[in-house]
């Protein structure tokens, strides 16, 4: 598809959605795939004004009330089978015009999308936006509650490109594969070609590392955006088969931390591509970046312990400020002197970031900006990420975990982002995470694994090199479980659901 093609078919699109009634500032939810057809929506909706509602993963079907509530959306743009599943959750939302993705010809419930822009009679203009009006609203992961709807307005969408274009520019010609569906929005604003992957990065196979290096070679992908898990698993295949990626020139990975082991296996199989590992969230991105070569060469700066290393994710962009608040602090509903706040260089504490990139807020809901935005004294406003970290000597920042999942042994507080990297580095460990049982509690803690090759010879063979490397580490532990699965997170399955994973243990009585 062109870009001539593809702004043509939004541009019909809009023309068709504003016959239904649809105009500026209702909402539609939007549950499609990485795909052609979700990128000429998205323009087609925004054409007028109207806010695409993105629901980046067929998983999230538990947050869909919970999503409804918050968005209130006007219409519906999915599969036909989605529509069917939702339906009942739909109806109890009015949410009356529905639009089939892949459906040839309208029907009694539904329009057809592929009909809408066939009939059209012309391209709808442009409807005019405010800067601060919204241009979309994607949902977090929820992995610390309620998922918040991000309000990503116009300006924010052109910092964040912006930022992205300064730190990253892509050369005459570049053609990258995404795997995140925002990030594409980037490459149609940067004017290069995007190979849309054929996997589903909420539900990966096995044969997804071979889908992925099919289409670099095909389309001659030259740049990729790659979530940790494909970023982890294209290594593991190439070197198990002994092929290279010798025309990849760059790729962006990062949504969760990435090991030096990773690392290491990816800059083997892509000799002559520069790996940037961005560290950032769905309200800020990026925050902090670091070259893949940096990571393996750039030694920790102090005596810390074992848990409290984390990972090093880079230096912080200059055009951000940032600082690490206290880990204690609660919800700051008044305008905060944030040096009050704030922990002594090189402690560990919530880092807080500001700056253009910054989303300020949360689309209709005040409590989730009062949870993890501080207002300063100057009116400015700072996004709690979430992340515990601390920044070293030569200025490196290195996250350790969240907020919500410090593990606590008496007056100790111990982190999971390290003791999960040395899990999953011991022979056979397929993933792993390092949790307590109950949250904010002294429950027990737990090394929960899953391995490659199963049976009871190799777990006791795995929880013996466990006791033995936590030992070593002076890691508190009380229980290795192993189970077939852990919990990840639904958008791009590369982090450990924590609080799924509590819930299943509570269940097995562990």
């Amino acid at each position: 598809m062109t870009y001539q093609e593809s702004n043509q078919q939004a541009g019909l699109f809009a023309s068709s959605i504003k016959q239904l009634g649809l105009t500026f500032g209702d909402r539609v939810l939007v549950i499609l795939p990485i795909s052609p057809e979700l990128y000429v929506a998205i323009a087609g909706l925004q054409r007028l004004g109207v806010i695409p509602v993105l629901l980046d993963s067929l998983g999230r079907q538990e947050q869909l009330a919970d999503i409804l509530q918050n968005s209130q959306p006007k219409a519906i743009l999915a599969p036909q089978t989605i529509l069917g599943v939702f339906a009942p959750a739909l109806d109890g939302y009015a949410v009356h015009i529905r639009i089939a993705i892949d459906a040839p010809e309208s029907t009694e419930t539904s329009y057809s999308f592929k009909k809408m822009i066939e009939t059209a009679e012309r391209e709808e203009e442009i409807v005019p936006v405010e800067q601060d009006d919204t241009a979309l609203i994607t949902y977090t992961t929820g992995s610390s509650g309620t998922p918040k709807g991000v309000n990503r307005t116009h300006r924010f969408l052109s910092a964040q490109h912006y930022a992205l274009k300064r730190l990253f520019p892509y050369p005459a010609g570049a053609v990258d594969l995404p795997v995140f569906p925002v990030f594409a929005l980037n490459n149609i604003a940067s004017g290069i070609t995007t190979v849309i992957p054929a996997i589903n990065i909420s539900k990966p196979t096995p044969a997804d590392p071979l889908t992925l290096i099919s289409q670099i070679n095909a389309c001659g992908v030259t740049h990729m955006t790659l979530a940790p898990s494909s970023f982890k698993n294209i290594a593991v295949y190439c070197l198990a088969n002994g092929r290279k990626l010798e025309k990849v020139a760059r790729v962006l990975t990062g949504g969760a931390p990435i090991s030096e082991t990773d690392v290491e296996r990816f800059v083997k199989i892509a000799p002559n591509s520069n790996n940037w590992i961005l560290y950032g969230s769905t309200e800020v991105e990026p925050i902090s970046f670091i070259e893949s070569r940096d990571l393996l060469t750039t030694a920790e700066a102090q005596e810390v312990h074992t848990s409290a290393v984390g990972v090093n994710v880079g230096k912080i962009d200059e055009e951000l400020h940032y600082a690490c608040i206290a880990v204690e602090t609660g919800t700051l509903k008044d305008r905060t002197d944030l040096t009050s706040i704030s922990v002594e260089a090189g402690e560990i504490g919530e880092l807080v970031v500001a700056g253009e990139n910054v989303c300020e807020g949360y689309y209709n809901n005040e409590n989730a900006f009062l949870r993890t935005k501080i207002r300063d004294a100057q009116g400015t406003v700072w996004h709690r990420t979430g992340d515990l970290a601390r920044i070293d000597r030569n200025g490196f920042l290195w996250i350790v975990g969240r907020k919500h999942n410090i593990i606590r042994r008496g007056d100790a507080l111990y982190f999971p982002v390290r003791p999960e990297i040395i899990l999953r580095d011991i022979a056979n460990v397929s993933n792993a995470a390092y949790v307590q049982s109950e949250e904010h509690t002294s429950g027990k803690i737990i090394a929960v694994v899953t391995l490659g090759e199963t049976g009871e010879q190799q777990e006791q063979q795995c929880r013996k090199e466990i006791i033995t490397r936590f030992l070593e580490e002076a890691l508190p532990l009380d229980a290795v479980v192993f189970l077939q699965d852990i919990p990840m997170d639904v958008r791009h399955h590369s982090k450990v659901d924590y609080g799924k994973l509590r819930k299943l243990l509570h269940e097995l009585d562990v």
